[in-house]
């Protein structure tokens, strides 16, 4: 394999495009708690969910609570025109008047250009790491990290639509998994 002769360089940063099986993830996890820095994709939900993933891939929770120091999760989002985007005549509950596309001649008549990231942070501390050895569900482990200040992707994505770079319509197609 290939990350195996990688590792025999003694790299301080290791990328690893995904991680989609065990023999990968193992490396991966080992190569992490020998003090390197891997960074890498897995296809999940959520942050919350890359701890299950990884574990069902054959990660021992052990080993991974030692291994990992934060996880993202991210999506695009349509990015309204700078151009022609417009405050919406109907206000959020609270008042807000979040933009809505409208379309031009820089746009294509879409109202979108381009896109922005959605992210989540989920750093894993001491109190997750025990809930990852212990194997706790993904949504206890998703409750734990949001009571020390994880947004949801969705709330991450309405903070985006309240600085004025997307829809309402955006964050609700790129998390409706959530």
């Amino acid at each position: 394999m290939a990350l195996r002769a990688f590792m025999r360089q003694d790299p301080d940063v290791i990328m690893v495009g995904e991680i989609r099986d065990a023999e990968t993830a193992d490396v991966a996890v080992k190569a992490a708690q020998t003090g390197h820095l891997v960074l890498s994709t897995l296809h999940t939900n959520d942050a919350p969910a890359a701890i299950a993933r990884l574990i069902d891939i054959g990660v021992a929770p052990y080993n991974l609570a030692s291994a990992l120091r934060l996880v993202t999760a991210q999506r695009l989002v349509r990015k309204l025109c700078e151009s022609c985007r417009t405050p919406s005549a109907l206000p959020l509950t609270d008042g807000f008047h979040p933009f809505e596309a409208r379309g031009c001649p820089a746009c294509h008549g879409i109202g979108y250009r381009g896109r922005v990231g959605v992210h989540q942070v989920m750093p894993v501390s001491d109190e997750l790491r025990e809930l990852i050895v212990s194997r706790a569900a993904t949504h206890a482990i998703a409750r734990a990290a949001q009571a020390q200040g994880m947004p949801s992707l969705r709330d991450a994505a309405f903070a985006r639509v309240r600085e004025g770079a997307t829809s309402v319509a955006e964050p609700a197609e790129a998390t409706e998994t959530e």
